[in-house]
């Protein structure tokens, strides 16, 4: 049963299914790994919030948007159908993984997968200049051009793993100096441990709905909410997989009618130039 208010008409619903393993991580938790912050934000950007613990008939109802925070037990397979359904006919889902600890790879990968993504809780490092104060808190600088990074500058990924995708549906990447800790000393040791530029945030469209996948919830949580642009991201992310941001990435923050209004003044410019 979903828990929370109805929504008026002007409302969008994000549901957080918290039954998978949101008993710490969920949006009536105030602690450190809680999500009430998250929630809290989302209610002032006029969305309603509610939460479910339900792991089999979930009750998807009027949501547009279904959140799956750091799942570690399994999804049964009518409930991974019911929500590519969801996906497909419209609604948004935002996945987020994290390392190898939380058990989360064999949980969330059967349903990601569907959507062409997939997570792997292997530790990212990188070397310490590029990090805060540890190789495996990475400072996340390199975002593609997309609605769901518009003001995004840098984010905070401590302890995260990565995604396999195309490349289309990469919007934010490691540095090349990132590798693997397959073992987790924090050094990198060349001849096992992979080192390259690694996804972290991926975006994909899935017949008519949008995914946003990341492999690292520390972003999320209260302790780390709003620590550099978790914030900015967090919110474009809901607002992207809801409909409320529609434009493409090419065109992303501008409406048709400010298309048109830069178009006039460049054209007059263009004008004043031959003049």
């Amino acid at each position: 049963m979903a828990v929370g208010v109805y929504a008026q008409e002007s409302q969008k619903v994000v549901l957080f299914i918290e039954g998978y393993g949101g008993d710490t991580t969920g949006i009536s938790s105030f602690e450190d790994i809680g999500s009430s912050n998250f929630a809290s934000a989302l209610r002032q950007e006029g969305f309603l919030v509610q939460s479910t613990s339900a792991t089999k008939g979930i009750d998807i109802g009027s949501a547009q948007v279904l959140v799956i925070n750091r799942p570690y037990k399994a999804i049964p397979q009518p409930e991974i159908n019911k929500i590519k359904s969801f996906v497909e006919s419209g609604g948004g889902l935002f996945l987020i993984g994290d390392n190898k600890k939380w058990n989360i790879d064999p949980v969330i990968n059967p349903l990601s997968s569907n959507f062409g993504i997939g997570f792997n809780g292997n530790q990212l490092a990188e070397p310490i200049e590029n990090t805060k104060d540890d190789v495996h808190n990475l400072l996340i600088k390199d975002f593609s051009n997309h609605a769901i990074t518009s003001g995004v500058e840098v984010i905070g990924y401590f302890g995260g793993g990565y995604l396999t995708t195309t490349s289309e549906n990469i919007v934010g990447s490691t540095t090349k100096e990132s590798w693997i800790d397959i073992n987790d000393n924090s050094r990198l040791d060349g001849k096992t441990e992979p080192y390259n530029k690694f996804s972290v945030i991926a975006a994909a469209e899935y017949g008519q709905g949008r995914v946003v996948a990341i492999a690292d919830g520390t972003l999320f949580e209260n302790l780390n909410y709003g620590n550099y642009d978790s914030n900015k991201l967090a919110i474009n992310s809901i607002k992207w997989l809801s409909g409320d941001i529609t434009e493409s990435a090419d065109t992303r923050g501008l409406s048709l009618s400010n298309v048109s209004t830069v178009y006039k003044y460049v054209t007059l410019y263009i004008i004043l130039l031959i003049l």
